[in-house]
């Protein structure tokens, strides 16, 4: 099993570059599990070795804010887990503060998503060459992607349980210029027995419904995974966390608050080997570390999937699928990359598109180099992602 590395926030439009100039790091040691079921849940995630943790910087992509994230550095996993780290205690100002700025200014980009996933799907390539329209019909095929999981009663549980404000959110929708569709509404209010298909269409309403599970389902990926690890009273600190604007309470007081996916052992296990090695290209961390959006959407998908008797191979294929509509440009190029190795994208192994030598921030910068150096990188249309959804 791979292991997974904890590193920190990499994106354009960065802000407040200068926080690192504080130095607010952060010592972790290892750190072993309590309770039943920890045979499994070890195996699964392996034991994190010693490392340095440090606060992420405020970025803002598309216009939109996000609270600081701490993040650990170059905590690698070979089984058990870190102790809680404790902060020095110069800047804790400004950290409060950059969170309560990047809320107020997140809720803007809540439906953003997608944009640029619409803007490939519908004019391909930069290049506009029948190899790039045939490429852009593999990584984000224009019926979409359906996987063997059904929505159920998930989502209007929580909107009864106000992890979900059901007018929030079809405000935001609707600000943003995507209102929610008569089918969608029926999915937050009446619950669904239909299989999920992302597509370009709905790509911004499945990272954020997504989001809300993996945000509130209780599991121990959260209580003791990596981000438990940097302490439990920062749970809110996070963009996936203090981020959720959509809710009847802030984003950190919904952290694993509700037993809406019980999984048995087995699932869990699954759904760990899935969290633990696979990775997002807007963030250097785990869906483990699900510190934005897209990692804790990935994280409620692996959770529906599980509980609906899929195996860790079949998550894999569905993350790999919903990452490209999520980061179209970015797997767009993976999938040059591996034409250019003799490898078609339906044949690429899913685990291999999103370890963190692919689909991490750094992993994929190191691929989008080397496509550079060969003269091969794909000019693409559209906008970049955006961790505010």
């Amino acid at each position: 099993m791979k292991k997974p590395e904890i590193r920190h926030h990499q994106g354009r439009g960065t802000i407040l570059s200068w926080w690192r100039a504080f130095g607010w790091r952060r010592k972790a040691a290892t750190h072993s599990d309590d309770g039943g079921g920890a045979a499994i849940h070890n195996m699964a995630r392996g034991r994190i070795e010693e490392g340095a943790a440090e606060v992420g910087e405020l970025e803002a992509t598309a216009g939109v804010a996000e609270p600081a994230a701490v993040e650990a550095e170059s905590i690698e996993t070979t089984g058990g887990a870190p102790e809680p780290v404790e902060p020095a205690g110069r800047g804790q100002w400004l950290l409060w503060g950059s969170i309560a700025a990047g809320v107020i200014l997140f809720g803007a980009g809540f439906f953003a998503a997608g944009f640029a996933t619409r803007v490939m799907v519908e004019g391909g390539s930069s290049s506009s060459s029948t190899e790039g329209d045939a490429l852009t019909a593999a990584v984000l095929p224009e019926k979409g992607v359906t996987v063997q999981a059904r929505w159920g009663d998930v989502m209007p549980k929580l909107v009864e349980l106000g992890v979900i404000d059901l007018e929030k959110f079809k405000a935001a929708a609707a600000q943003a210029g995507s209102p929610l569709t008569p089918e969608q509404l029926a999915i937050l209010t009446e619950g669904s027995d239909e299989n999920l298909t992302i597509s370009a269409q709905n790509a911004h309403f499945m990272v954020n419904a997504l989001w809300a599970i993996g945000l509130a389902n209780k599991n121990a990926i959260l209580e003791q995974g990596l981000m438990a690890q940097q302490g439990w009273d920062k749970r809110g600190n996070y963009a996936a966390t203090g981020g959720w604007t959509l809710g009847k309470q802030p984003g950190g007081e919904y952290v694993s608050a509700f037993e809406v996916i019980p999984l048995t052992p087995e699932q869990q296990a699954i759904v760990e080997e899935v969290a633990y090695n696979s990775y997002r290209p807007c963030c250097g961390n785990p869906t483990a570390f699900p510190d934005c959006n897209h990692g804790a959407a990935a994280l409620g998908l692996a959770y529906l999937m599980a509980s609906q008797g899929a195996s860790a191979d079949e998550i894999f294929e569905a993350v790999k699928s919903f990452n490209a509509f999520w980061f179209p440009q970015q797997y767009y190029t993976l999938a040059v990359y591996f034409d250019r190795q003799g490898t078609s994208w339906k044949d690429v192994d899913p685990r291999e598109v999103v370890d963190r030598e692919h689909s991490s921030s750094r992993g994929f910068e190191q691929v989008r180099n080397q496509l550079e150096l060969e003269g091969a990188l794909p000019q693409t249309g559209g906008g970049g992602s955006s961790c505010g959804a």
